[in-house]
């Protein structure tokens, strides 16, 4: 595969930037992370977002999984 095609490297960008995107927002969704917190002060049930964590989670796995697999 040539590494060097412009077709390659945008295929890559575009996976590498999807991925960055999950990051950001697994870290918005962290446990004990900020929303969760403002969650638990206002008396919401901060365990639908354990729901939330796994979807991202599995989300970016299966991203990585493609990006490497094509």
């Amino acid at each position: 595969m040539d590494t060097n095609h412009p077709t390659y490297n945008k295929i890559d960008n575009t996976f590498e930037r999807v991925m960055n995107e999950i990051n950001k927002f697994e870290k918005v969704f962290k446990q004990d992370g900020n929303l969760e917190k403002a969650v638990m002060e206002l008396g919401g049930d901060v365990s639908e977002l354990n729901d939330v964590r796994k979807a991202l989670a599995s989300a970016y796995d299966s991203l990585e999984g493609a990006h490497y697999g094509t």
